[in-house]
């Protein structure tokens, strides 16, 4: 856990206070509400007038399609909003600024206090509702890919996981994309889409197993991120999509699926995982088979720094599919293109690999 966490093994005064601050949240009126469909989820958002969660909100999918889907209500407010209607257990939680962050965990209950963000993020699994408080601007993280840390969390709680992966893919099925910042997950799911295939998101994908022992992606996001200064530029592609730049400066976030919601996939099997990474020096672009082991280590960090809770479910979870799936290392080339003839190629072999096993 952070530095400074805490973990309590009862519902006790946590617990309380979660169920407490959500039920004022619930009482008021004035809420501008939404639904979304991210993964196999209904979420319903209940957005505070004065909160900064306008333009994250179009990061979500909106809802649409039929089928049986879980649903969860998150309220997105201020902190100060928050603290005028119930008092935080912790009076540092209305002092932004601080480095400390706190991952707080009760039998039923999940809080992150991010003091340095001021941001406070609490969910409820048994009654599957919770809220987050931003106490100014935005996280990067938070302006691209909202609400994960309760999709995360309501994904655990069902079996399912949410994984820090780019996935694209065809009738053929999906390739989900792991690696660190930077490696080329998000210029090799662009150049699938811009080749003609389908993507379930650059950066976060939810996967869950199905009945027949294969596993699902679904996108829970309708953006992609690109770099400012990425080497490789998918311009014609992202023409039309609305952009927005993060804190940072260094990121563009593109609203896809308002350009081209045919890009992305309602779901998609999971044929394999590759793990993409940038051609070292006098390395050639391409791929080859790469170990089970290598797909679990590529995927830990991220796992681990970005999911508060239920690390070993996650790793677990990861564990399995990668053990179920061929892995493969990709070195995609800089070139779209040439990257999606790659990728194309990669689910070809695959594709033969699995008709000659069943034959």
């Amino acid at each position: 856990m952070a530095q400074g966490a805490r973990q309590l093994t009862g519902g006790g005064p946590l617990g309380g206070w979660i169920d407490a601050a959500t039920a004022r949240l619930e009482a008021e009126r004035g809420w501008n509400q939404a639904t979304w469909r991210p993964g196999p989820y209904d979420l319903t958002m209940f957005v505070h007038h004065a909160s900064p969660w306008g333009p994250p909100l179009r990061s979500l999918l909106p809802a649409s399609g039929a089928g049986a889907h879980v649903s969860m209500t998150v309220h997105a407010t201020t902190v100060e909003h928050l603290a005028s209607l119930v008092d935080p257990p912790d009076p540092a939680w209305a002092q932004p600024g601080r480095s400390l962050r706190q991952s707080i965990q009760a039998s039923r209950h999940r809080l992150v206090w991010d003091g340095h963000h001021g941001l406070i993020t609490a969910m409820s699994l048994d009654g599957r509702s919770g809220f987050v408080a931003a106490a100014g601007e935005l996280p990067e993280w938070e302006s691209s890919q909202p609400f994960r840390m309760h999709i995360h969390w309501l994904s655990t709680s069902l079996g399912h996981a949410m994984v820090h992966a780019g996935c694209v893919g065809d009738e053929r099925g999906a390739v989900l994309l792991l690696g660190n910042s930077g490696a080329g997950k998000s210029t090799t799911t662009l150049a699938g889409v811009a080749a003609g295939m389908a993507t379930c998101g650059d950066d976060y994908t939810h996967v869950a197993p199905d009945e027949d022992g294969t596993h699902v992606a679904r996108p829970i996001y309708g953006v992609v991120k690109t770099r400012l200064d990425a080497a490789v530029r998918a311009d014609a592609l992202l023409e039309g999509a609305p952009r927005r730049t993060t804190v940072s400066n260094l990121t563009a976030i593109h609203e896809l699926h308002a350009a081209r919601s045919s890009a992305f996939a309602t779901e998609m099997a999971v044929r394999a995982i590759a793990v993409v990474s940038l051609p070292r020096s006098g390395q050639p672009p391409g791929h080859a088979p790469t170990s089970p082991i290598a797909a679990v280590m590529a995927a830990a960090p991220s796992t681990i720094a970005q999911t508060p809770y239920e690390h070993d479910a996650s790793m677990r979870f990861i564990t399995r599919l990668a053990q179920n799936v061929p892995c493969y290392e990709v070195r995609p080339p800089r070139d779209l293109p040439a990257t999606a003839a790659l990728i194309d190629a990669l689910l070809d072999e695959v594709t033969r690999a699995t008709h000659g096993a069943r034959a």
